[in-house]
């Protein structure tokens, strides 16, 4: 089933293991059952489609103002990247792997005409920082 005919299907309802599936959905990769069933209901209450993007983004906003304040105050006050990312991995999204080789981060910057991405990544308690660029990381 391709994803388009995965996201027509709930909508419809001709689909109906939508919340029991264990597949990641969505912007935050909605998994849990509870939270894929309340994110079904936001969008059939806001008369949306499963798939669309400004419905998925109020939804999280919703969640973060109600189940996740502790995530969203990080958020605002965080001052690093870092710190907001692994609120949100470690205590939003909450995969099965919230170990240190999915923490990191990198941003693009432009010099010559040539764009790299700056990247940060922890593995093994080692910080390690440098730049790649696109070609590199084609390889």
């Amino acid at each position: 089933m391709t994803d388009k005919a995965y996201m027509d299907a709930i909508d419809d309802g001709s689909y109906t293991k939508f919340s029991s599936d264990s597949a990641g959905y969505g912007l935050a990769q909605w998994t849990y059952s509870t939270r894929k069933k309340a994110l079904k209901e936001y969008a059939d209450a806001q008369n949306a489609s499963i798939g669309n993007l400004s419905m998925q983004l109020a939804f999280l906003i919703k969640e973060m103002s109600s189940d996740y304040k502790t995530v969203l105050s990080t958020l605002k006050s965080a001052t690093t990247v870092l710190q907001a990312s692994n609120a949100v991995l470690t205590k939003y999204e909450k995969p099965a792997d919230t170990g240190t080789t999915v923490q990191n981060y990198g941003y693009y910057t432009t010099a010559s005409g040539v764009k790299w991405l700056y990247v940060q990544v922890t593995y093994n308690n080692v910080k390690y920082t440098g730049f790649c660029c696109k070609t590199y990381l084609s390889k």
